[in-house]
């Protein structure tokens, strides 16, 4: 598969510290063609930690619902839940915002909200997320909201889904590229028309209703 090299952003060069290079390149042929087929040709690639990676195609469109705002601990209520925002492919086991284990592999990406049905007993006061579903149980663009959590759930082989924390970002900075949230967390920040996601790269908390 033929890519080329647009730039790279070093940021830092510990492993606290993720590098990010975007690239052009096709999304991996483990996606169904109706979903490779509305994903961009750019890949951001973040080495985590060592060889380590996590490599994201983000949809050319993503589709918001204007005028809607977010209720209380959510920041992005223009996103309609089960929402296919893009892919994940780890090259190594990660852990995911729960600190639970999750297998190398390719993912899709859906938002999604935490139930507000019990206090956040953890570090993030936010209940937006990234619910991670396995590409191949995930084939199609839509998804009714209400199989959302039962495929990330098959996905984990536990009773509570695959999540990535969400978080606002307050400091907007002129490209994509990786920042500290206030939790000082690695975050992949992806900006898109009026769309800014802080994706938590690495870090949890402790999240009742997930």
């Amino acid at each position: 598969m033929n890519w080329l090299l647009l730039f790279t952003l070093i940021i830092g060069i510990t492993a606290s510290n993720p590098v990010l290079e975007v690239l052009e390149e096709e999304s991996p042929e483990d996606v169904s063609r109706q979903i490779r087929s509305i994903l961009e040709k750019k890949l951001f690639r973040v080495r985590i930690i060592r060889d380590s990676t996590a490599e994201f195609w983000f949809r050319e469109k993503i589709p918001l619902i204007t005028g809607r705002q977010g209720s209380l601990g959510i920041n992005f209520g223009a996103l309609e839940q089960g929402t296919l925002l893009g892919i994940v492919r780890f090259s190594s086991q990660w852990m995911d915002y729960k600190n639970k284990p999750v297998k190398a592999g390719v993912y899709c990406l859906r938002y999604g909200t935490q139930p507000a049905d019990g206090d956040h007993t953890g570090s993030t006061f936010y209940r937006d997320f990234l619910l991670l579903l396995p590409a191949a149980m995930d084939q199609e663009v839509a998804l009714a909201p209400e199989h959302l959590l039962e495929l990330s759930q098959q996905g984990s082989g536990t009773t509570h889904p695959i999540v990535m924390a969400l978080f606002p970002v307050w400091e907007l900075p002129d490209q994509n590229g990786v920042l500290k949230n206030e939790l000082d967390q690695p975050i992949l920040v992806f900006k898109r028309d009026d769309l800014t996601l802080g994706i938590v790269l690495s870090g949890h908390g402790e999240l009742e209703g997930y």
